[in-house]
């Protein structure tokens, strides 16, 4: 289940001096996206959008599309497709990684993967059909900031899969229509990160393994994972090992 702080997100606002700020919000939970026009008194004030969503989203239809806020507070709701503000992404196909052999990957449809919980933003926990025993993490990105990041993410991710503590990609997710990529999916980690547990500590066999993946991301493949962090530092719990995931701030070193 997505965190009260993970629901909303503002990725874009539109300030014109002495007019409404219009916000565009990410709703997390519903994906969807839905621009708050605020009065000018709200202009500078990144938590005006969150307030408001908190406060009104269970009320709201779900084909809104825009909200205009009067200066009194209320509210009129707009559910018209003109006002919808979610760009589409142009999305790669799988040629388009250019894996080489030994390198491959399975593909797998999105409407063939059932939904069980939502982890995180673009993050959900599914499963393949039916089959709830065979659980896996599906990560995709919804909105045109960060599509590239993510883009960046899976050639590198793809071709680190073979690591010992470097979590896998699983399959490549693909829309049902047109075969392009939405996203991939990783194994399920019952473990959870160092973040979910923090009272079980921080063992030294760990940070031998956390070492010795950072010296081979570095020395071996010239990529910097760049946002190492307790959240993204699973632990197997059958093998007791420390397992690194995310690398959507991974870059070449020396390079862009």
């Amino acid at each position: 289940m997505l965190k009260e702080i993970d629901k909303y997100c503002v990725y874009e606002s539109m300030t014109i001096p002495g007019k409404p700020t219009t916000w565009h919000v990410m709703d997390w939970d519903r994906r969807r996206v839905i621009s708050l026009v605020t009065p000018t008194d709200c202009q500078g004030d990144p938590d005006i959008p969150g307030k408001y969503f908190e406060r009104h989203i269970d009320s709201l239809p779900l084909d809104t599309y825009k909200i205009y806020v009067s200066e009194t507070g209320d509210l009129r709701v707009s559910t018209d497709p003109k006002d919808n503000a979610w760009i589409s992404i142009i999305r790669p196909k799988v040629e388009d990684l250019q894996l080489q052999k030994p390198l491959s990957i399975e593909t797998v449809k999105r409407t063939e993967l059932c939904e069980i919980s939502r982890l995180g933003r673009g993050l959900d926990l599914v499963s393949y059909g039916t089959r709830e025993e065979r659980r896996v993490v599906f990560k995709y990105v919804l909105i045109l900031q960060g599509s590239d990041r993510f883009w960046t993410e899976l050639n590198v991710w793809i071709r680190l899969s073979h690591h010992l503590n470097i979590v896998p990609i699983d399959k490549i997710v693909l829309d049902e229509i047109h075969g392009q990529i939405v996203g991939f999916t990783t194994p399920y980690i019952p473990g959870g990160s160092l973040e979910d547990n923090p009272s079980r500590g921080f063992k030294l066999k760990w940070l031998k393994q956390l070492i010795q993946a950072v010296d081979d991301l570095n020395l071996k493949h010239g990529i910097v994972h760049d946002n190492i962090m307790a959240r993204h530092l699973l632990i197997d719990p059958e093998m007791d090992d420390l397992l690194l995931i995310n690398f959507n701030f991974a870059r070449r070193i020396a390079g862009p």
